[in-house]
């Protein structure tokens, strides 16, 4: 394992080093690439010491630092799980792509925090599947992707269902009914074996998204191992109409049903028909 603790300064050489330790390191298989928005919007105030009296001369800049790792990680191909949280520039999204292009072996992937990414979904994710032959889990949260963005994600995995991931984690992007509708046409499909998919915390999804998911489950009428859908406020009526959709097809009911904070004040009862 790499770990480099918070607060350390790391220099565009010392990356190079890593990057080449990475690269030629055949036996790794997990890479997580972490900033958090406190420590990128403190490396770019005004107040930061090293741009007082005491400035070096070129100080670092962390895009320089990930772009040229992303670059040497192109190098090694034996990566199956992959992270990357913190509110990215743009501009790494070409490396992040090509990464994505020559890595073949990816099992898990995860992008969190990056809102750059809503506005470029459909280029990345095809790098991301269309080169994968095992990709089991896909994660994208809070990444703002809204319904449109989301629309791009299941055009993109409908196209290539040979390699539509099993897992799909999409908690806190701003989806709402639109994008429900979409994922239910993904799940529709007879190629595509989606096993989980996570909606928390997408608060704008409302009784129309319900029912679209709630249908698809049913129509597929096969197992499904888990549906979150905690932190979205649909209350008695949305559970109402969960409830009613997988006793219409109790094969479709989900192993686990994440239901946290929705709302649910006096419809709790129904949960035993399904019992």
């Amino acid at each position: 394992p790499y770990q480099v603790s918070a607060g350390t300064l790391l220099t565009l050489s010392d990356f190079e080093r890593v990057g080449r330790a990475v690269a030629k390191n055949t036996n790794l298989e997990a890479l997580i690439l972490s900033i958090h928005y406190r420590v990128k919007n403190f490396l770019l105030a005004d107040e930061h010491p090293m741009k007082g009296p005491h400035a070096p001369k070129d100080p670092p800049d962390y895009k320089i630092h990930l772009k040229r790792l992303l670059e040497l990680l192109c190098e090694n191909r034996s990566i199956i799980h992959f992270e990357s949280r913190g509110d990215h520039e743009l501009e790494l999204l070409a490396p992040l792509e090509s990464f994505f292009s020559v890595n073949e072996n990816l099992d898990f992937v995860r992008l969190s925090d990056w809102t750059a990414i809503a506005a470029n979904t459909q280029s990345l994710l095809t790098a991301i599947v269309k080169r994968q032959s095992s990709l089991d889990t896909l994660c994208i949260e809070r990444c703002t992707l809204r319904d449109e963005g989301l629309k791009e994600i299941t055009l993109t995995l409908k196209s290539c269902p040979e390699a539509c991931p099993k897992k799909l984690y999409l908690g806190g992007n701003s989806i709402g009914d639109g994008g429900c509708v979409s994922i239910s046409d993904v799940r529709n499909n007879t190629k595509i074996d989606l096993k989980e998919i996570d909606l928390s915390r997408n608060s704008s999804i409302g009784l129309r998204g319900l029912q679209s998911i709630s249908t698809a489950l049913a129509m597929k009428g096969r197992p499904f191992e888990k549906l979150d859908l905690s932190f979205i406020p649909f209350g008695d009526a949305g559970f109402s109409e969960l409830v009613e959709a997988f006793l219409d097809c109790p094969k479709a009911t989900p192993k686990y049903l994440l239901l946290r904070y929705c709302r649910i004040y006096n419809s709790y009862w129904k949960m035993s028909r399904l019992l």
